[in-house]
């Protein structure tokens, strides 16, 4: 199956069907272990080429297909319209487990507010950091 590489056609001009069949081996090439990944990604695109989804809808598929392959997930905004590229989160994200830890810091805070004396003995049970 040829990539469906009309996706950028209207908003790329300059994109050829040899860059486009060069990304699918990339593509393909990645998830040689994950064949149903790769069967995936080729029923979006099939998808999109007979309009039964949009740009949209293919960027947030392929990017869940694609997730923990930066390099692909950016390859694949040289077919994209303007508009519509995937940018990668930071790094260094804020996970949950440390939002709520510090959430449960402030509710310590809270709790303790104005008792110096119990805040000086529930120290003694922290852990040395």
């Amino acid at each position: 199956v040829v990539f469906q590489y009309q996706i950028m056609s209207k908003a790329r001009k300059s994109m050829t069907k040899l860059e486009a069949v060069e990304y699918l081996k990339e593509v393909q090439k990645k998830f040689k272990d994950e064949k149903g990944k790769f069967e995936e990604f080729l029923k979006i695109m099939t998808d999109y080429r007979v309009h039964r989804i949009g740009v949209g809808t293919v960027v947030e598929k392929v990017m869940e297909i694609l997730k923990n392959h930066d390099d692909l997930m950016l390859g694949f905004n040289k077919f994209l319209p303007k508009g519509y590229e995937i940018l990668l989160p930071p790094k260094d994200k804020i996970q949950l487990k440390d939002a709520i830890k510090y959430v449960q810091k402030i509710k310590v805070e809270k709790l303790f507010e104005g008792h110096h004396d119990l805040v000086r003995d529930f120290t003694l049970f922290l852990p040395d950091a």
